[in-house]
């Protein structure tokens, strides 16, 4: 039987060397999330330790962010200028928050770590209900796989205290399921890039960033 499913366990168990995992912000991420926030204010799924999230807010973006593990908020809170950005403890699939923001974003496969489309779906139907009307969702994929199962991963990563097992749990959305997921949350696809200068998505690629605006006004 599958062990329960417990959102904290992704963040708490990779805190310490999160930023290993994730040593650079792309070039163009932070400028096309600015562009798309339309002055904010703006929420991340699984803010972690706020990589993305502080220089956004260093733009003048409003910048809310929900991250399920207190070990890796502790490591959000150790960055500077960490206090200029409004986090919050939560389950991304039971967000904390009321309609306001004008853009929710999730990257580098959260949405994933969701291990049942069930969860996924109840996920995207919280960021649709946070959304003011008209609102963006951008989510960043890199799905390479047509896998209809969490599959479990690990991989061994040096970190400053020794040999650490890089695991996670891992549900693909890739494009044709995730534009599925999405409509049935209210949402319809804008635009979809191969990277963060806008290239166009070549099918079949890993790397996929799904732009879609909710079709639910004033829901």
């Amino acid at each position: 039987m599958p062990a329960p499913f417990a959102p904290a366990s992704y963040g708490d168990s990779c805190a310490a060397y999160y930023d290993q995992l994730y040593p650079n912000v792309p070039a163009g991420l932070v400028a096309a999330l600015a562009g798309l926030a339309g002055g904010g204010p703006v929420l991340e799924l699984g803010l972690a330790t706020g990589r993305v999230a502080v220089p956004l807010r260093a733009r003048g973006v409003a910048v809310h962010g929900v991250d399920a593990s207190f070990l890796m908020l502790s490591r959000f809170r150790a960055r500077p200028a960490a206090s200029r950005v409004h986090a919050a403890a939560g389950d991304m699939s039971a967000l904390p928050y009321r309609r306001s923001f004008r853009l929710v974003f999730a990257l580098v496969g959260t949405l994933g770590l969701l291990p049942s489309a069930e969860l996924q779906l109840r996920c995207l139907r919280e960021a649709s209900r946070v959304l003011v009307p008209g609102g963006t969702f951008l989510y960043e994929a890199f799905d390479d796989t047509a896998e209809t199962e969490p599959a479990t991963h690990s991989y061994p990563i040096l970190t400053p205290a020794g040999l650490a097992h890089y695991r996670v749990t891992f549900l693909p959305t890739p494009p044709p399921v995730l534009d599925e997921l999405a409509a049935a949350a209210g949402f319809a696809l804008a635009e979809r890039w191969g990277d963060w200068a806008r290239a166009p998505f070549v099918p079949g690629r890993a790397h996929c960033i799904s732009v879609y605006r909710s079709s639910a006004a004033g829901r």
